[in-house]
């Protein structure tokens, strides 16, 4: 399995160095500086190669590189359960408040959908005029329902197309590259990341959807093709 950068506005402070030249230095010396071991690693370039792409290319937003981050620079939310079905994670976050996720998965129902398939058949171009991540070939099977997160009970705000688009998730199932869904807090625990793998073979992507405590910010996905450029097929994959 597998959730997952630049846009806005360039402001000129200091000796003319940008924020986003900022941010972006920033994100060096917390995700490659601190992640030790051979520099001149095979896996280790391929990781600065594929964040480097996912920074120019993958971003809905400039200023969403400072979501790149380590599983091990967050905390990991407690998953209390886990089937095909749904996902229930809850804990109390740094902060003293307390979080609850739902997941909900479900059957595709092609009769509740548009999809626009290519002139020769062959796969699809959208579903619901949207990119159709774990969906471009076949028919989906499985698409996500629901992601409901819950701060102190409080609701937070998260449109549905933000993970409409998201077919085939893996739910539980961890192998190699394959993960299960699994939900962090950043450092400081303002915002929270689920990250979501999906697909198969061809299909497969890998995706983090990013929150703060009253509504959905903003996703960072990778597709097949970008995560096959970057040798990203590995039970040591490091995502983002």
């Amino acid at each position: 399995m597998i959730e997952r950068l630049l846009f806005g506005v360039f402001l000129i402070i200091g000796f003319g160095i940008s924020a986003q030249e900022i941010a972006e230095k920033d994100l060096v010396d917390r995700y490659f500086l601190t992640e030790g071991g051979d520099s001149n690693n095979f896996f280790h370039k391929k990781s600065q190669e594929f964040i480097n792409f996912i920074v120019k290319n993958k971003l809905q937003n400039k200023e969403d590189v400072r979501f790149i981050s380590k599983r091990e620079s967050t905390s990991l939310i407690n998953m209390l359960e886990c089937d095909t079905h749904q996902i229930v994670f809850f804990d109390t976050l740094k902060s003293g408040e307390t979080c609850k996720i739902i997941v909900k998965t479900g059957r595709f129902n092609v009769a509740n959908h548009v999809v626009n398939r290519s002139h020769n058949n062959s796969f699809n171009n959208s579903i619901d005029n949207q990119v159709p991540f774990g969906g471009g070939y076949e028919v989906p099977t499985c698409e996500l329902k629901e992601i409901s997160i819950f701060i102190n009970e409080k609701e937070v705000l998260i449109p549905v197309n933000s993970y409409s688009n998201l077919y085939q998730p893996n739910t539980c199932y961890e192998k190699g590259f394959y993960r299960k869904i699994e939900a962090y807090t950043s450092s400081d625990s303002e915002f929270i990341y689920l990250y979501i793998y999906g697909g198969v073979a061809a299909d497969t992507y890998f995706a983090k959807l990013i929150f703060n405590k009253e509504k959905y910010i903003t996703r960072i996905i990778a597709d097949y093709e970008t995560l096959s450029s970057f040798g990203s097929f590995r039970s040591n994959f490091r995502g983002f």
